[in-house]
């Protein structure tokens, strides 16, 4: 099921070996299970690589926060990013993806 995205934003750029990175941060709504998926298409970006991301999962509303890893794939130009690392769902997420 594709995992409801409320907020993905642009948050900045950084530089790193002379490359420019891009940072977007994503969160789902609490309703996002685990294997559910989301997408971001790469040119929306100006980027054409995933650096990397890192997922956090909240797993008590309102306070605590730990680490999740997601699986990531990209096609033709699209990041595909699959909630997970935990078998938790209905649980608010947090992606930073770093794309070049």
């Amino acid at each position: 099921m594709a995992a409801d995205i409320t907020t993905g934003t642009y948050i900045e750029n950084v530089s790193q070996a002379s490359a420019l990175v891009k940072k977007i941060n994503a969160r789902t709504a609490s309703t996002a299970d685990s294997d559910d998926t989301f997408t971001i298409t790469l040119a929306d970006y100006n980027a054409t690589t995933i650096v990397g991301i890192t997922g956090y999962i909240q797993t008590t509303v309102g306070s605590v926060v730990e680490e999740e890893a997601p699986t990531t794939a990209v096609a033709t130009g699209t990041l595909t990013i699959t909630l997970g690392g935990s078998a938790a769902d209905n649980k608010v997420r947090y992606y930073e993806i770093s794309l070049v």
